[in-house]
């Protein structure tokens, strides 16, 4: 049986983190290499340790499957690498003395916006649901503060048709 202790110098943390990049496969290999500053050598022997090995299998099979909150997940993972990629580019732009300030006011609001920071909400989404009830010719409207994906309003008439 391989032995699954990790191996000296990565934690298991980190090894299971540089499965977790292989796996998903997003970012090349020299560059999953840069940033847990390993050397193709020291790569090659922590993949022939059976602790990564089992990882790594584990890792696969969850980035993997096909039930719909795992496909929704990976396209989130994917989508989140690519924005990070950009935030270089956007500092870039924003310290840029010849680009336009509406350029730059522009790139610093989508900044704020990824780090949850300022304008976050969009037009008819809140952290709410609001009930409103129309029962002859009075309106009743609850509003109930709650985290949720979307803002939900329903308007639900209970006139009576025939008054």
């Amino acid at each position: 049986m391989p032995d699954l202790v990790p191996m000296p110098g990565l934690s298991d943390a980190e090894i299971s983190r540089l499965a977790r990049e292989i796996a998903r496969d997003i970012l090349p290999l020299e560059d999953i290499l840069k940033t847990f500053k390993l050397t193709a050598e020291q790569f090659d022997a922590v993949v022939g340790t059976g602790f990564f090995q089992q990882r790594l299998a584990e890792e696969v099979q969850l980035w993997n499957a096909s039930d719909a909150p795992s496909i929704a997940k990976r396209i989130e993972a994917k989508a989140a690498t690519m924005v990070e990629d950009c935030l270089v580019e956007a500092y870039t732009l924003i310290h840029d003395k010849q680009q336009p300030m509406n350029a730059k006011v522009e790139m610093l609001k989508w900044a704020a916006r990824m780090a949850g920071l300022g304008e976050t909400k969009q037009q008819g989404a809140g952290e709410g649901i609001k009930i409103t009830i129309n029962v002859a010719n009075k309106t009743l409207e609850f509003d109930k503060e709650k985290k949720s994906p979307v803002g939900v309003t329903d308007v639900v008439d209970l006139t009576p048709s025939n008054a």
